[in-house]
This record gives C-alpha cells, sequence and structure tokens, in this order.
C-alpha cells in the first residue's frame, strides 16, 4: 500500500470530528488576524479617561477619592484611596495626555504632572473605559 493510500485509510477509520472549522476554536486564519484597531471616538474616549484618573489622583482637594472612583475599576479606586493620599508628590496636570500604546482591550495613555508623566492604563470593561493602573513615571520610562 502506498503512502498516500494509507493515509487516506487511517483518515476513513478515525473517528469524524465534532467540530466545524471555526465553531468552537479559532482557525489559524482568525488566530493570526490582528485586533481591531482602537482609533476615532474610542481611542479619544479612552484619553478623557486617562486624564480624568489622572486629575483627579494628583488633587489634593476634598472629594479626589469619588472622582477618582467614577473612572477607575473597583480594584484600582480601593488601592488608590486607601491610606494617608499625602505621599503622592504630584498636585497638577501640565499638559495634553496622549496615547503611547495601543492593545486590543487597552490603551497607555501618559498623562504630564508636575513631578513627572503619568502612566494610566485604561481598559475596556462593561463597554466603557476605565483606569486598571497608574503610576508616575520618570522621563524616558
Amino acid at each position: 500500500m502506498g503512502v498516500l493510500a494509507a493515509a487516506a485509510t487511517r483518515a476513513a477509520r478515525a473517528p469524524a470530528s465534532h467540530h466545524r472549522p471555526g465553531s468552537h476554536h479559532p482557525t489559524r486564519a482568525q488566530q493570526a488576524r490582528p485586533a481591531p484597531a482602537i482609533t476615532g471616538a474610542a481611542l479619544a474616549a479612552a484619553v478623557r479617561v486617562g486624564r480624568d484618573v489622572a486629575t483627579a489622583w494628583v488633587s489634593h482637594r476634598p472629594g479626589w477619592a469619588a472622582q477618582l472612583r467614577r473612572y477607575a475599576t473597583t480594584g484600582l479606586a480601593a488601592q488608590l484611596t486607601a491610606g494617608d493620599h499625602a505621599y503622592l508628590p504630584a498636585t497638577a496636570v501640565t499638559g495634553p495626555a496622549t496615547a503611547v500604546r495601543k492593545t486590543a482591550g487597552s490603551v497607555t495613555v501618559m498623562v504630564p504632572t508636575n513631578a513627572g508623566p503619568a502612566a494610566v492604563t485604561v481598559v475596556r470593561s462593561g463597554g466603557r473605559w476605565l483606569a486598571a493602573a497608574v503610576h508616575l513615571t520618570r522621563a524616558g520610562d
């Protein structure tokens, strides 16, 4: 029996698969397809959330925590509002926010402050953008 005939015989004896390509598992073409780009209104909304979170975070005025909770994940809000807020050297946003990195479901937004740039990671959650992480960086980070 030739190699091709043997392969055909083994394939015929193998149980039929209950999976159709693309039904449960992505095909190789689907896996290789890049995620849709975050552009336009979605990108502008993500940048706004990054700016708003940084603005609330660096504020030392009453109400800063409530403002931050509007735009942050529950975990980030709990982390940032626990304890003393006086440790944060930044007190003001000093320029426009810009998107510096985009992935399928997140945007990293850099927001200049008077203590250096704040990096805010914004993620899609429940159909809206929420900040999931924020930290001050050094120039060049």
